[in-house]
């Protein structure tokens, strides 16, 4: 068994548990301020280490069904067991018929029902076919490569501006190739993943953390909104968005690197797939429970309390998916 990378665990457990933050935070007005500026790098990071171990596994055929494998399937598995069966709840709760209008949102793309979160497999998915396709196209030339991801990543981010969307998160995928591009990139022209931390990696650190906070504190002050990755909606400039991203990726990439372990936040991260498509549904207990007890779900500390809930709940949830759905899971290869 090929051996893992710690430090790669954990950052992956940092974002992870960012995402679940927000989950957890978003319908909250006190304390969302404060964490704003961690919601810029929050799904960027998941794309840039992504782009990190970007392989083409010796043709397209072999790609695609590594990727089928390791996005299509957890997705399929979680939409027909959670989020198909979440939906007509819903609709039988509410007294609504049910009807194709129900599995499919306006802007095309689907109704995930309690598990949203999923929406980020099918992206990245997709992310993956289109760097793949740019990889062969431009044959292998950096230059080249670097050239059509950028021009792409414009292109999804102007969908946006012009009030466009494409069906099933293909306009996000095109959005983020700057940022799968950015851990291509370091992969191939820096050592990170195997070196020793050096002096560079704080210089570097430094100025993604100057970068990060100058581009928050501009964002602040002209009052524009947050990044909202699953609609394609950004209120803030392009600069900002592949800035803010890039930067605060990298300070979880050198703090990661630093640190190398961390108990919890390491293993989460090994699993952070179970995780992320997990913990909304915990989220909807705990929630459920919470108010049937008569909890106070206000402010800021009850819901972080929610958070630490479903992080340690998260632990035995992994635990039993990749012993008894390790392929639902990416944990083992449906398609051989």
């Amino acid at each position: 068994m090929k051996q893992r990378i710690a430090f790669i665990d954990l950052a992956k457990g940092i974002c992870i548990s960012l995402v679940v933050l927000w989950h957890v935070l978003r319908e909250q007005s006190d304390g969302y301020d404060f964490f704003q500026i961690l919601f810029f790098f929050r799904m960027p990071l998941y794309f840039i280490l992504s782009g990190l171990f970007f392989k083409t596994y010796d043709g397209f055929f072999p790609f695609i069904k590594k990727k089928t494998n390791k996005l299509l399937i957890p997705f399929l598995f979680t939409y027909f067991v959670l989020g198909i069966p979440s939906i007509l709840f819903q609709d039988r709760w509410n007294g609504n018929s049910t009807s194709l209008y129900s599995f499919c949102e306006e802007n095309g793309r689907l109704n995930l029902g309690l598990v949203p979160s999923s929406w980020f497999l099918i992206c990245l998915f997709f992310v993956n076919i289109y760097f793949y396709s740019v990889f062969v196209v431009s044959k292998r030339n950096v230059k080249v490569i670097s050239f059509f991801c950028i021009v792409l990543g414009i292109l999804g981010y102007y969908i946006n501006v012009l009030g466009l969307y494409l069906s099933l998160w293909l306009d996000t995928s095109l959005t983020v190739m700057p940022f799968f591009l950015f851990g291509y990139l370091i992969r191939n022209f820096s050592n990170i993943l195997y070196s020793e931390i050096k002096k560079i990696y704080y210089i570097f650190f430094v100025i993604s953390l100057t970068t990060l906070l100058l581009i928050y504190y501009i964002i602040e002050h002209r009052h524009l909104s947050s990044l909202n990755f699953i609609e394609n909606v950004f209120g803030v400039t392009i600069v900002s968005l592949y800035l803010g991203g890039i930067s605060g990726s990298f300070c979880i990439l050198v703090i990661a690197k630093i640190l190398k372990y961390v108990p919890v936040f390491s293993y989460i991260g090994r699993y952070s797939i179970v995780v992320l498509l997990t913990h909304q549904p915990l989220l909807f207990v705990i929630r459920n429970v919470y108010y049937q007890l008569g909890i106070s779900q206000e402010g800021f500390l009850n819901n972080f309390i929610i958070f630490v809930i479903i992080m340690l709940l998260s632990l035995p949830v992994i635990k039993f998916c990749i012993r008894f759905l390790p392929y639902f899971y990416a944990q083992k290869d449906v398609w051989k």
